[in-house]
């Protein structure tokens, strides 16, 4: 590798450390300064599992925050019609029925919120050590380039 593509990739892993891009951004500036070389296939392939790791967890996180709203719509919508179908009875009292049905959708909600504050929390922590995890493997990688300098 001569001295003027060391610098290059250098100047590449410096860039990305200090803010990553995006993995086509990436790819492609890195295809124009080392089209046949290894290097730019193993930084290509350690961009995208960080890629597809972030991209996971993001979304999944965003499917969790909107469960609960989803979910408690229809919850809703059964309980007022359970209770217009009760009050249309005479032999239980509506407003139990209203009581125990919305007791039941609250709880419902509750739980979905606790688990989904802690699904979160688990997918945040997976997504920093995603993140720490390349930046490791970008740092060694420039530090090798650097000892065979």
């Amino acid at each position: 590798m001569s001295g003027d593509e060391l610098a290059k990739l250098r100047s590449l892993i410096a860039r990305e450390l200090e803010s990553p891009a995006d993995p086509d951004a990436f790819r492609r500036a890195l295809d124009d300064a080392f089209p046949d070389l290894r290097p730019a296939l193993r930084l290509a392939a350690i961009k995208d599992e960080e890629h597809r790791t972030t991209f996971y967890v993001k979304s999944e996180r965003v499917w969790f925050r909107r469960f609960g709203f989803r979910i408690m719509r229809p919850l809703f919508v059964v309980a007022i019609l359970a209770a217009v179908g009760f009050s249309l009875q005479r032999a239980i009292d509506p407003t139990l029925a209203l009581g125990c049905f919305l007791a039941g959708a609250f709880s419902f909600y509750a739980a979905l919120q606790f688990f989904a504050f802690r699904w979160s929390k688990a997918d945040q922590t997976r997504l920093d050590e995603a993140r720490e995890r390349y930046r490791m493997r970008l740092q060694r990688l420039r530090d090798g380039f650097d000892e065979g300098a």
